[in-house]
């Protein structure tokens, strides 16, 4: 009776959070929910823009002007963080679902209000994830965010091939989900709690069954792998990020990522820090080498440049697994820049891709470029520093995150950081060849009949791709601002002095 009325406070729990803590998640809920009515009527369509732009601006204002409360005691019953880390990445996803629904806006034909309202249920659940202090609820904003964009996938585009990949989507991401929860369950066995403090409270006091907490980290690391689509478990991403169109390649391909990038790294240093499971970095260092080497060497193989850009973001979840793995605080500022700098390039990339879709299709062959420079010789500048930033190309911002990510490894100081470091300079390398030849073709290849020129391309993609380009090489040549930022973080929680108590709260007790 006592275990059924502890977990019948999860409810109640979560009503003791500030109602401010869901304010920028509720903002977006909300403005989903009133597009969705509007849907039904004809004359809704004239407010469905305003509906956005009120939800979203909203919502920004809740994230800037909440009260700044830190991290919050490791005793408390707070459910949501409220940090400059899950601030950081709040506001990159707003950018990016408004980024998303910008580029979209021209080619919804009528269906803005279905859109807009599943672009902003997403972004609703991906700030949720990362603001979750509790693995429950941060599997309920997976899902929400999960199936909100397999819905936008067999949503936009009325084809069978295209509804067949939202299907399987969703069929992979159930896979994904099914191998959280047994992970979660294991957990909960081992240790006791799902609330990440108490978590890292057990296993700093040394209460947790230790087979259970192996086989339930393992679990947990292949469903994060699974749902960041990492190698070897990329397959399910390779046919939607061909077939759908470019700006929600994005969603898919870079928001979804990050976020459960950022989920990982918050559990990772949170929780199982506590535990100093060395074996659990020797996993997740072999997921790195694997999807640094096996994404540089598919791009460079690729003949399509949709497709370079898609196993060279292989590539960078391996430089991302790099900075997590070394549980340093350089590490974890290396994930926030490089979270805020990867939105930049590769927003800008497909940004200037989506400009050419219409005529070329989703695949884009590298030999369709050829004579691009001359054409449109401002969009080339632009795909030029988007590529040298993938590259890690001085002085543009992607190379602070190279040297970030790299750094990191250095001061891990293990017997295997010699062949992370390998591992990461070769793939450097095999990158910078894939997008030479890309740009060789733009600037030096003389056009021919395939080439890809349009009569006017579109004003709004040509401003949101140089904003990207200068905001590229202004953090690259002035990064001190950014680093500061991503400095403030205050992912780990001060659990010194808790470590040594015994007494739990009654909400968050262990079983007895």
């Amino acid at each position: 009776m006592k275990r059924v009325l502890l977990e019948s406070m999860f409810a109640t729990r979560l009503l003791e959070t500030s109602w401010m803590s869901f304010g920028p998640e509720l903002c977006l809920f909300i403005a989903a929910l009133g597009l969705l009515l509007l849907s039904v009527t004809k004359q809704g369509r004239n407010w469905e823009r305003v509906l956005v732009m009120l939800g979203v601006f909203a919502s920004a204002v809740f994230v800037v002007f909440i009260p700044k409360g830190g991290y919050p005691d490791p005793q408390s019953a707070s459910y949501l963080a409220i940090d400059m880390y899950s601030r950081f990445f709040h506001i990159l996803f707003l950018m990016s679902g408004s980024l998303a629904m910008a580029l979209l806006t021209r080619r919804l034909k009528g269906r803005g209000d279905i859109f807009y309202a599943l672009v902003l249920l997403s972004t609703c659940g991906l700030m949720v994830m990362v603001s979750a202090r509790d693995l429950w609820l941060m599997v309920l904003g997976m899902e929400l965010a999960t199936l909100s964009l397999c819905v936008l996938v067999g949503y936009l585009v009325p084809s069978r091939r295209l509804l067949r990949v939202s299907v399987y989507l969703f069929l992979y991401n159930t896979v994904g989900s099914v191998i959280l929860l047994f992970g979660i369950v294991f957990l909960y066995g081992a240790i006791g709690h799902l609330h990440y403090d108490q978590m890292a409270l057990s296993l700093g006091n040394q209460l947790a069954n230790k087979p259970f907490l192996a086989v339930g980290s393992i679990f947990l690391v292949v469903g994060f792998g699974m749902k960041m689509a990492v190698v070897p478990f990329h397959s399910w991403m390779s046919d939607a990020i061909e077939l759908t169109w470019t700006p929600l390649t994005n969603l898919l391909d870079v928001t979804m990522k990050l976020s459960v990038l950022a989920v990982f790294l918050r559990w990772f240093i949170v929780s199982i820090d506590a535990a100093n499971a060395s074996w659990l970095g020797a996993l997740i260092g072999g997921f790195s080498i694997l999807a640094m080497l096996f994404g540089s060497f598919s791009a460079v193989t690729q003949r399509c440049v949709k497709k370079v850009l898609y196993y060279a973001a292989l590539a960078h979840t391996g430089f991302f697994l790099l900075a997590i793995i070394s549980r340093q605080e350089l590490g974890v500022q290396a994930v926030l820049v490089y979270a805020l700098v990867y939105v930049l390039m590769y927003y800008g990339a497909y940004t200037v891709l989506s400009i050419f879709e219409e005529k070329v299709g989703q695949s884009f062959p590298i030999e369709h470029f050829a004579g691009f420079a001359r054409r449109y010789p401002g969009l080339a500048f632009c795909m030029l520093i988007f590529l040298c930033s993938m590259s890690g190309v001085p002085p543009t911002a992607g190379f602070m995150c190279r040297w970030l990510s790299l750094g990191s490894v250095m001061k891990l100081r293990s017997e295997w950081g010699f062949l992370l470091l390998l591992s990461g300079g070769l793939a450097s390398i095999l990158l910078s060849y894939a997008f030479l030849r890309v740009l060789y073709t733009m600037y030096v290849v003389p056009a021919s009949d395939k080439a890809v020129f349009t009569k006017q391309p579109y004003p709004l993609e040509q401003r949101i791709a140089s904003t990207l380009a200068v905001c590229l090489l202004l953090i690259g040549l002035f990064p001190h601002g950014l680093l500061y930022i991503s400095s403030q973080h205050q992912l780990r929680p001060n659990l010194q002095n808790q470590v040594q108590r015994t007494t739990k709260s009654p909400a968050l007790a262990s079983r007895d």
